[in-house]
């Protein structure tokens, strides 16, 4: 009997057994079902998400930003701004401002958590609003129902610094066979590479950075930290890089607590298109110095070299009205004297003459001259009057009495008409930053065809002499230098000077012993005018001529065709008996700006090719203030940072060799052809090209700047031949540096500390304006780089001017740090967009019979992550990426193409 028993509970346990196991199987089918439904609700999200961003951010012209710049409660959402209208935010929900608060827990929870203390190590970092997703045709449900829901934050990465950028520079090429133009030719050229454009990340710029110590890292020349640069160049998601292995098990902890913490200021994926944000289209490479967009005074620039360690004129092919790049001596001063005088022991009426120069080698390398005794310049005096025209000398006709009375008139186009050219020697090279006065006698005694009769021969008393200009409103005065050599035009025109009226009268002394007058310190006439012009004397000291806040008037071009001057007329002897003939040394002061025998060194010049569109401070405009590319005051030309970029390419170039600008990468159209040698340097070649860690300069994070700004520069060597590592460098003059003498080199070198304090202030500087810059344009002329670094006190610290002995430098001299040194190395990286952005999305498949808010409702949940990047070409490839404006009208709508680059799925635990 109880064997009996047993037999039957155990055949009733197998029938419930039997019966259960179809519910379990069915429970886990359904489960099965709701996560495979859930992760595609995922994708629907994403692709909302990627469609959204396309419309958004797909054309070029539109700045991207963090809502960190408003204030917000959700400061890292990601907003798109155009010229009109509020920004779109790259969330899900359509929300019209970011302070809108998202409810993340509960039945009333309206979004979900996408960035939390898992990624972060902080709760509550960025959540995003639900969209539902709606079904119908449901088996026992009529009409539409909610099966889904999800989430979406598209975080932007261009405003992030990207700590994968290593240095590659020892992966150039430098050809066995260099042509003339190639942008490397020898291995001292690729070293220099360093100093042209950013050529790594400043990740060991955040060492001692709170909270935990940074990422206690050294120079690559430290064999620990060797092995870790290595690994940041190859890491593929930030997740990696917690992987580093430490020195200890602290070391280890802090370190991937730092990288924690830091989600929002780094990356490893930001990729820019060289796109004009500005004006849309893509920029175009000024490297094609064979296409006819490219401007005439950037090839000349391009085109400049150094021969023997000196400097050869060189004129420039500009035209009228545009900027100009020249290798020429400045003319700061200029006297052009006049001496009638008596004949000794005649009466014929003569006059001397001669031109005195005041020249400027406003280089920091030797301006070359030929041998004394050779010509080196020839002036042309030239101008216009009333009688003659334009083309006359802008001399006035001189009336002469003596003693007795009226003698007659003298033209002085007669002794020195545009037909007449003066011959100036400059006896020797001009040295860097040397200034000189070269004086041409050209004429001792110029025969007037007067003849000044004296009455009374034993009586001296009378022997007066006065002259007075004929009166001539439409008189002007012009000089045109040229190189003794020739060319198309001249150096430089020195013209606009009113060539004002004169009377003069001198009473004895009105002849000049032997008739040469200007044969030294000897007895001169004491009758006499000048034509002098100085660069405005009332500016005493360089930064006088560069520094905005400077409360004088607009400063002339000192590398312009034509040059503005503070003028003034020789006054005779009596009112200032100082001012005769032989006291024209005084024009030519001390005290001045300019001086003979002194000097310093202002420009740099080209040793290779340019990488920087910064490098083209170095053209002028005329009647505008130097150094306008690049500086608060560039106005209109710095409309150049948006519109072109420099990538000179060899013509031995193959395919997958690393360029000299080491940011830049092939992007190759899928399925097309490797673009060749040609294409890659040609006017168009950004259609093909991408920027490695290109920067959002609307970034607001502090840590985000410090990696763009610090780098170390391993074994730079100078003049004298001394190798040095550079840490944090700013090259003032960024191609001529190693050829300069320590006091004009320019070269400055800074702390982590200090790189971090000029950080700190630039993103608050960003963080604090209304708008993100549309361009980069506006960014370098708003003036927030030299702002910055005057509040960080770079240059005016004693704690940060350790590499000048705790002395500051003096304002706008060489070793002054200026915004647009800072821009040199960079220039090439900025951007007020992003091409590179993370997606986040979280789903949820949801039971449509349970009402909301039952613990039961949501079935399963989905998280995913994706990496897009912008591309050159685009939506619509069959229109040519160059072509701007586009005509199709996809591409109108939606510009150029998002490509996913990366995907995965994620977890709870990796939010």
């Amino acid at each position: 009997m109880v064997l009996a028993v047993a037999l039957l509970a155990a055949v009733v346990l197998l029938l419930v057994a039997l019966t259960a196991l179809p519910r379990s199987e069915l429970r886990a089918t359904a489960q099965r079902g709701a996560a495979v439904q859930a992760r595609q609700h995922a994708l629907v999200g994403l692709r909302v998400a990627i469609g959204r961003l396309q419309a958004a951010a797909g054309p070029d012209a539109c700045s991207t930003a963090t809502a960190q710049h408003l204030g917000a409660g959700n400061p890292y959402w990601t907003g798109v701004w155009t010229d009109a209208g509020p920004p779109v935010w790259l969330v899900s929900g359509h929300p019209g401002a970011a302070d809108s608060a998202v409810v993340t827990t509960g039945a009333a929870a309206t979004g979900a958590e996408l960035v939390g203390d898992n990624t972060t190590g902080v709760s509550g970092g960025v959540a995003a609003f639900f969209e539902d997703i709606m079904g119908d045709n449901l088996p026992g449900l009529a009409g539409e129902q909610t099966v889904g829901r999800f989430a979406y934050w598209t975080g932007d990465e261009g405003v992030k610094g990207n700590v994968g950028v290593v240095d590659r520079v020892g992966e150039v090429p430098v050809p066995t066979w260099p042509a003339a133009d190639d942008p490397v030719t020898s291995d001292g050229e690729r070293a220099r590479l360093r100093q042209l454009v950013a050529h790594r990340s400043g990740n060991d710029a955040m060492n001692e950075a709170p909270p935990t110590g940074g990422f206690q890292l050294q120079a690559e020349d430290d064999p620990a930290s060797a092995v870790r640069w290595a690994q940041f160049g190859a890491a593929l998601t930030m997740n990696q890089l917690s992987f580093q292995t430490l020195g200890t098990s602290l070391e280890r902890d802090r370190y991937r607590a730092f990288v924690h913490a830091h989600f929002h200021d780094f990356t490893v994926h930001s990729l820019g298109v060289l796109a004009n944000a500005a004006n849309g289209g893509l920029r175009r490479n000024f490297s094609d110095l064979a296409a006819p967009e490219v401007p005439a005074a950037v090839k000349d620039l391009e085109r400049y070299r150094p021969v023997a360690g000196r400097l050869p004129l060189a004129g420039g092919t500009a035209g009228p009205g545009e900027p100009t790049a020249q290798i020429k001596p400045i003319v700061t001063e200029w006297a052009l004297d006049f001496v009638p005088y008596r004949e000794e022991g005649g009466d014929r009426l003569l006059v001397g003459c001669r031109l005195r120069l005041e020249l400027w080698n406003p280089f920091n390398l030797p301006l070359a001259q030929t041998p004394a005794g050779v010509i080196d310049y020839r002036v042309r005096c030239c101008g216009r009057r009333s009688t003659g025209g334009v083309n006359d000398s802008g001399l006035a006709l001189v009336r002469v009495s003596g003693p007795g009375g009226l003698v007659g008139e003298f033209d002085l186009r007669a002794l020195l008409g545009p037909e007449r050219e003066i011959g100036v020697d400059a006896t020797g090279d001009l040295g860097p930053g040397q200034v000189v006065v070269v004086e041409t006698i050209v004429d001792q005694g110029w025969a007037t065809g007067l003849v000044v009769a004296d009455p009374t021969p034993t009586d001296p008393s009378d022997d007066e002499l006065e002259i007075e200009s004929v009166v001539d409103a439409a008189r002007e005065l012009r000089l045109e230098l040229w190189a003794a050599a020739g060319g198309a035009k001249p150096l430089t025109v020195l013209a606009g000077f009113p060539s004002g009226e004169f009377g003069r009268a001198s009473s004895g002394g009105w002849a000049v012993p032997g008739n040469r007058p200007f044969a030294g310190s000897g007895a001169m006439a004491r009758l006499g005018v000048s034509h002098h012009f100085r660069l405005q004397p009332a500016r005493t000291g360089w930064g006088d001529w560069v520094d905005p806040a400077a409360p004088l008037a607009p400063a002339p071009d000192l590398r312009s065709s034509r040059i503005d001057y503070a003028a003034a007329l020789w006054p005779s002897i009596g009112a200032d008996p100082a001012a005769s003939a032989r006291a024209v040394d005084g024009l030519f002061a001390s005290g001045e700006l300019f001086v003979a025998g002194s000097g310093f060194a202002a420009y740099d010049f080209t040793v290779q090719r340019a990488l920087s569109i910064a490098a083209l401070d170095q053209l002028s405009m005329a009647g505008e203030r130097p150094f306008g590319v690049g500086s608060p005051w560039g106005g209109a030309r710095n409309a150049v940072f948006d519109a072109a970029f420099f990538n000179p390419v060899p013509g031995s170039w193959q395919s997958g060799e690393r360029f000299a600008n080491v940011r830049h990468r092939v992007l190759q159209a899928a399925g097309g052809p490797s673009p060749s040698a040609a294409e890659l340097g040609g006017l168009h070649a950004a259609r093909f090209l991408g920027v490695e860690g290109m920067y959002n300069v609307n970034s607001a994070s502090p840590q985000a700047w410090t990696v763009l700004l610090g780098r170390t520069v391993l074994g730079w060597t100078d003049s004298a031949g001394v190798a040095a590592d550079l840490e944090n460098p700013f090259f003032g003059f960024a191609q001529s540096a190693p050829f300069a003498p320590e006091a004009a080199r320019g070269v400055r070198r800074f702390s982590d500390a200090a790189i971090q304090r000029l950080a700190t202030e630039l993103a608050g500087r960003s963080a604090g304006r209304a708008r993100p810059f549309r361009s980069v344009a506006e960014f370098v002329s708003s003036g927030v780089v030299q702002e910055a670094i005057d509040a960080a006190g770079l240059n005016t610290s004693p704690a940060y001017c350790d590499d000048l002995g705790r002395v500051p430098p003096a304002r706008y001299s060489a070793n002054y740090l200026t915004q647009r040194a800072v821009l040199g190395p960079l220039a090439p990286l900025l951007a007020v967009r992003s091409d590179t952005f993370t997606i986040r999305v979280y789903a949820e498949a949801l039971n449509p019979a349970l009402l909301a808010g039952d613990a039961e409702r949501v079935a399963a949940r989905a998280w995913c992550e994706a990496v897009v990047q912008r591309r050159p070409e685009f939506v619509d490839g069959s229109e040519g990426a160059e072509v701007w404006p586009p005509v199709v009208a996809v591409n109108r709508a939606l510009g150029r193409r998002f490509r996913l680059v990366a995907f995965r799925w994620l977890g709870p635990e990796d939010l």
